[in-house]
C-alpha cells in the first residue's frame, strides 16, 4: 500500500477502531477513588497496582528476605511459575 493512500482521510476501511470506554472509565475510577478510599484497604506486602510502588520494591523485599534468613543459617529455595 502506498503511504499516500495509508493516510487518505476519506477511506475508512483502512483504520481501526478506537474505543472510548478507557476515556469514560478513569474519571469513573478517580471519582470511585476519592469516595471510597479509606475502604480500600491493601497488604503492605502488596506491591501491585499501588501508587509508588513496583517491581524494584518487590525484589527489594524479596532479596532482604533471602539475605536475612541465609545470614542465619537457613537454606533459601525459590521457584519460577512458569
Amino acid at each position: 500500500m502506498e503511504k499516500e493512500a495509508a493516510l487518505d482521510n476519506s477511506k475508512s476501511d483502512i483504520y481501526r477502531v478506537i474505543t472510548l470506554s478507557s476515556n469514560l472509565s478513569r474519571p469513573f475510577e478517580m471519582c470511585l477513588l476519592e469516595l471510597y478510599d479509606t475502604y480500600l484497604l491493601t497488604s503492605d506486602l502488596q506491591f501491585g497496582f499501588k501508587k509508588t510502588l513496583g517491581c524494584s520494591h518487590s525484589l527489594l523485599a524479596v532479596r532482604s528476605v533471602v539475605d536475612y534468613f541465609t545470614n542465619h543459617g537457613s537454606n533459601i529455595n525459590l521457584c519460577e511459575e512458569v
